[in-house]
């Protein structure tokens, strides 16, 4: 998934404000929770800025 610029820049700060569409994605584990933890990078073309691990709870939720 990519974004376009920024819908707000400031200093180091950043904010896109965007909603992606739902995506679904095919796995080879048994149940959701035995992939534990999701990795979601912030990237500038190929190299990666920062990045955050989340648990696979943190997207169950379809009214997130």
């Amino acid at each position: 998934m990519k974004t376009d610029k920024p819908a707000h820049a400031e200093n180091t700060f950043n904010r896109w404000n965007i909603r992606f569409n739902k995506t679904v994605y095919s796995v080879s584990y048994q149940d959701i929770y035995d992939m534990g933890r999701v990795f979601v990078y912030l990237m500038d073309g190929d190299n990666p800025i920062s990045f955050t691990s989340l648990e696979i709870a943190e997207f169950m939720d379809p009214n997130a």
